[in-house]
């Protein structure tokens, strides 16, 4: 070994005994230690979830399964209804444009017919020059 290099590694033990531990790198290290206990703590509340959402779907199944006729039966008394309600919109839109229908008739039956009295100002205009 050459003499720099022994004197490099007593340096460098001399450096690294030197040294102080950062505060700050010891509060970085509880807090990385924190996020990874909750992350844990996270993924243990998901698989619960998960176990609950599974339990849950197997107790519809079951239940759905003895009681399909009522399913069926509650299903086809809802399309009934959206049927009635689809039914009383379409009359309603009838009578709407059975009311706009008569109304374009008697527009074209009075085009060019005016009722209008005239203003006090107009009444000794000319005949041709009424409104």
């Amino acid at each position: 070994m050459s003499i720099l290099s022994t004197l490099a590694l007593m340096v460098s033990g001399f450096v690294a005994k030197t040294r102080q531990i950062d505060p700050r790198d010891t509060e970085i290290a509880e807090l990385k230690a924190k996020i990874d206990d909750l992350n844990r703590q996270l993924n243990s509340v998901r698989d619960d979830r998960d176990g609950w959402m599974r339990m849950a779907e197997a107790w519809r199944a079951r239940y759905y399964g003895q009681d399909s006729a009522m399913q069926q039966i509650a299903q086809a008394q809802q399309q009934a209804q959206q049927l009635m309600d689809y039914g009383q919109q379409a009359a309603a839109y009838q009578g709407q444009l059975g009311q706009l229908q008569t109304q374009q008739l008697q527009s074209q039956q009075f085009r060019g017919f005016c009722n209008c009295v005239p203003a006090r100002h107009d009444m000794f205009l000319p005949s041709g020059n009424r409104l």
